[in-house]
């Protein structure tokens, strides 16, 4: 009897299944997303630039460890959006803390005829229109905090090492933006007795333009340890 020979298996249509395979993979597969924060840019102006007090600058600082520094002190996250926040209001007149100084009412008024020129001259920018805005908004600030509404000075310097994990420091920013949250909640329960969720869109306006976030993201350093 003559012998049966092995069946062939047909591997033509393999590159197929190796493509509809792909095509699965990457439909049912999950992007990792990376953690980041919305924040609201402050409007453009062209303006000297000042050198900064040293006294102005709030220094953060993550370490290779994931440790975290406010002028060289070691502090909890938890606690770094009450410790920022107190050093922006400084309170207290700390002189090794961020100066605020007092807002004059001429000056307000000199800056919003500024913007309104600006805007007359240039009525289809969003820029101007936005600048005139916010100019209205501060003279409103004024009068409805009175010396409560102040300048102030501050810049908070956000700086890693090279070590440093982006998680950490992506946390750090908030709880930074955070600080700016606790100070607009704080003057509203001290002016209206409201939260931020029960303040209309004016008082919002109002608490955004005075408690307007500074933040530097500076260069990475080289590695330091607590």
């Amino acid at each position: 009897m003559a012998r049966r020979g092995t069946p062939e298996i047909s591997a033509g249509s393999m590159a197929d299944i190796a493509f509809l395979l792909l095509i699965f993979f990457i439909v049912t597969s999950s992007m990792e997303k990376e953690s980041g924060m919305m924040r609201l840019l402050p409007e453009w102006e062209v303006e000297v630039t000042e050198p900064i007090n040293e006294r102005n600058v709030i220094q953060i600082l993550v370490n290779d460890r994931n440790d975290v520094t406010i002028e060289d002190e070691p502090v909890k996250m938890s606690l770094i959006k009450t410790i920022v926040s107190n050093m922006i209001l400084n309170e207290t007149n700390n002189l090794e803390w961020p100066e605020n100084i007092a807002i004059q009412k001429e000056e307000l008024e000199k800056l919003l005829i500024e913007k309104r020129a600006l805007l007359q001259a240039e009525p289809d920018s969003k820029n101007a229109e936005l600048a005139f805005e916010n100019a209205k908004i501060r003279i409103l600030a004024l009068e409805t905090f009175g010396s409560m509404y102040q300048k102030s000075k501050h810049v908070v310097s956000i700086q890693s090492t090279r070590g440093a994990e982006y998680a950490t420091y992506i946390e750090v920013s908030d709880q930074i933006l955070l600080a700016y949250k606790v100070m607009k909640e704080r003057a509203a329960r001290r002016k209206w007795s409201k939260s931020w969720g029960e303040l209309s869109k004016e008082e919002k306006n109002i608490l955004n333009i005075m408690y307007s976030s500074t933040i530097s993201e500076a260069q990475t350093v080289q590695g330091q340890q607590l």
